[in-house]
């Protein structure tokens, strides 16, 4: 997500802008790059000092993964994607006091 702000109010101004990138806002993680090809990264900060488990399943809902995360930090996780095969996966994040997050991840083979 990316919030932006026009910057002037002229129309001299318009083609001016400010664009923040890549700050999650509150019980909202990132998932980055998407598609994927070997690997993506998790960015957890909207949850930092949370405890977090996150669940990687297919489409069909088969769990593949799932790991622990005590008090989530501001440092992305990578996540290694090299034993998937190409196709659509989720990535769930459950978080202390936050609704279930789920995110969709695209695996790419090149």
């Amino acid at each position: 997500p990316c919030n932006g702000s026009l910057v002037g109010e002229d129309d001299s101004d318009r083609d001016l802008a400010v664009v923040a990138h890549n700050h999650a806002t509150p019980g909202e993680a990132l998932l980055f790059p998407n598609p994927a090809a070997a690997e993506a990264w998790l960015d957890l900060s909207a949850y930092e000092g949370k405890n977090c488990i996150i669940r990687l399943t297919d489409v069909h809902g088969k769990l593949l993964r799932q790991f622990s995360i005590t008090e989530a930090g501001h440092e992305p996780l990578r996540l290694d994607l090299s034993v998937l095969a190409a196709g659509m996966y989720f990535v769930q994040v459950r978080a202390d006091g936050y609704a279930v997050e789920t995110l969709k991840l695209t695996v790419e083979r090149r």
